[in-house]
């Protein structure tokens, strides 16, 4: 006859919590492996700014982003994206901002760490500068380059209180790739640049060399001058 039956049961609640922040962890370091990857294939400063707003969305959910460069005391958006403009924005609008008087962007430009901020504390600036009115969440996390502070990439929810802590730390970890990146891009650039300068100076020597007509040696360097400043005019007097 049944007459009852024995039974042990135990609390897997960590276990689990344990399994899913190690598969947590996994998903963000292909996240980042990947995203590494892809910024690192190439050098074109426009490109690494667009893909930086493509694949941020891998390591941290957003409904709009952006990032700012550190002129002095001001923070001006280079390049913006949202869910209403799925392509990145190449001449954002808003406004330069002075970050001293910001707490938002003083906090992450003093201390060069990740700040999270909920829409009731005087975000109205935020949401203009990242082209959404209704968001509600917002975390930032500073570019650097050689631990020196280059910019600030910020993203914003409509979700209330929906960044914390851990999307901080994920944001930082992509933002230090972005730093990587950019600096590339800008070390590609400059000698680009330079290798331009140096072909334009010899082209500039050259005329001179060659030319025996002296108006038109004074023609054609005042064009070549204008190529190497990148000038609207030149004019020789």
């Amino acid at each position: 006859k049944f007459a009852g039956s024995f039974c042990i049961l135990s609390d897997i609640t960590e276990l689990k919590n344990m399994e899913n922040a190690e598969r947590e962890q996994r998903t963000l370091a292909d996240a980042l492996r990947e995203t590494a990857t892809l910024l690192g294939s190439t050098l074109n400063m426009n490109e690494v700014l667009d893909r930086i707003l493509e694949y941020v969305g891998r390591v941290v959910p957003h409904d709009a982003a952006n990032v700012m460069i550190l002129e002095g005391d001001l923070l001006r958006t280079i390049r913006g994206r949202s869910i209403h403009a799925p392509h990145a924005d190449e001449n954002p609008t808003s406004q330069p901002v002075y970050w001293k008087t910001h707490p938002f962007f003083s906090h992450v430009v003093l201390t060069g760490t990740p700040v999270i901020m909920p829409a009731d504390t005087g975000t109205q600036d935020l949401s203009r500068h990242l082209r959404i009115t209704r968001l509600r969440s917002f975390v930032s996390a500073p570019i650097k380059v050689k631990n020196q502070l280059i910019g600030l990439i910020n993203l914003g929810s409509t979700t209330p209180n929906f960044y914390h802590s851990q999307h901080a730390d994920r944001l930082m970890a992509f933002s230090s790739q972005a730093g990587l990146a950019l600096e590339n891009a800008r070390l590609f650039d400059e000698t680009h640049q330079r290798a331009q300068y140096l072909s334009l100076l010899n082209e500039i020597t050259q005329t001179a060399i060659h030319s025996s007509n002296l108006n038109e040696t004074m023609g054609l360097i005042s064009q070549q001058m204008m190529r190497m400043f990148n000038a609207d005019g030149a004019y020789i007097t």
